[in-house]
């Protein structure tokens, strides 16, 4: 990618070190090579990619997973107990065992094991790691207000302590 080296240490040799790595050739034009920046070493490197962003609208935040906590664990006894396991012992090399037995398995968790919809709330944009030590600190500060306890109060110094090297 480029012709020009990416990287010069003083009077040194250059070396291309510097890579981007895409998903298949997206770059749309050339790779240009501006000047480093402050006292660096590396080029700056500019270039443009296309990229496809599919963003499906609406139930986006919802989540199906299987709910082991209500499968029939009974159904399930059951069914691996009248399964022909003959089939799987037969078979030459281990994966093929594996296979066998994870169709099997997989067949049981359609039957017996319901899916559940888990829901996870979405954060704001604007609401980051940053924001959230701060609020924290707020929290910990109104509970040490109302309580004037000696935990509350320490966990007030370890939250401002946490939010003062922000």
């Amino acid at each position: 990618m480029g012709e020009r080296p990416k990287k010069v240490q003083g009077g040194g040799c250059p070396a291309r070190l510097d890579l981007v790595f895409t998903k298949g050739i997206c770059l749309r034009d050339e790779v240009e090579h501006e000047c480093p920046l402050g006292k660096s070493d590396h080029d700056v490197l500019r270039f443009k990619l296309d990229m496809e962003m599919d963003m499906v609208k609406g139930d986006m935040y919802k989540e199906e997973r299987l709910s082991y906590a209500k499968a029939n664990y009974n159904h399930l006894r059951e069914f691996f107990s009248e399964m022909d396991w003959s089939v799987v012992y037969q078979e030459a090399d281990i994966q093929s065992k594996y296979d066998k037995f994870m169709d099997a398995y997989n067949t049981a968790v359609e039957r017996f094991v319901p899916y559940y919809q888990m829901k996870t709330k979405k954060k704001k944009q604007w609401f980051d790691r940053n924001w959230e030590k701060a609020k924290n600190k707020e929290k910990a500060w109104m509970k040490f207000k109302k309580n004037n306890e000696v935990l509350s109060r320490e966990i007030h110094c370890w939250s401002e302590r946490r939010v003062r090297y922000l």
